[in-house]
């Protein structure tokens, strides 16, 4: 018998390292808003001093999923972050928070959506604190 050559190991990692979407990826800044939507300000932008890349303007609706779709590049950090005028954040004042209003970035992939960054509505009073994510996860 002739020698054949042995195939090259396949390093493995040695912790999990996100993926970002390819190819069909959509990704959408998304504000649910309460009963008083003129109340919030949220916005998407790039961390470290970068650029808006969305604005949340309230328009009129409440209790009402506002979906705008943003182009993200991988790799780049990103910061979601919302204010309250009132100082209640998105909450109804009901106690059930699955009615409360959020603001997150999702992205869409073969039929599923995920969540990358979320701010829930009753987690603040004026100003969240913001959060930081990737298009593969979150932040270093």
């Amino acid at each position: 018998p002739s020698p054949t050559d042995e195939p090259t190991p396949v390093p493995v990692p040695t912790s999990p390292s996100p993926v970002a979407p390819a190819g069909n990826a959509q990704y959408f800044f998304q504000v649910r808003t309460d009963i008083f939507p003129g109340e919030v300000s949220a916005f998407l932008k790039v961390r470290n001093g970068g650029g808006t890349v969305a604005a949340f303007d309230p328009p009129p609706n409440v209790e009402f999923l506002h979906s705008t779709e943003v182009s993200l590049t991988s790799g780049a950090e990103y910061e979601i972050c919302a204010e309250d005028g009132y100082g209640d954040g998105l909450t109804n004042d009901t106690p059930d928070p699955s009615d409360d209003g959020f603001v997150r970035v999702v992205v869409v992939q073969n039929g599923a959506t995920t969540v990358l960054a979320e701010i829930q509505g009753n987690s603040y009073d004026f100003v969240a604190p913001c959060v930081c994510f990737t298009t593969g996860g979150s932040c270093n």
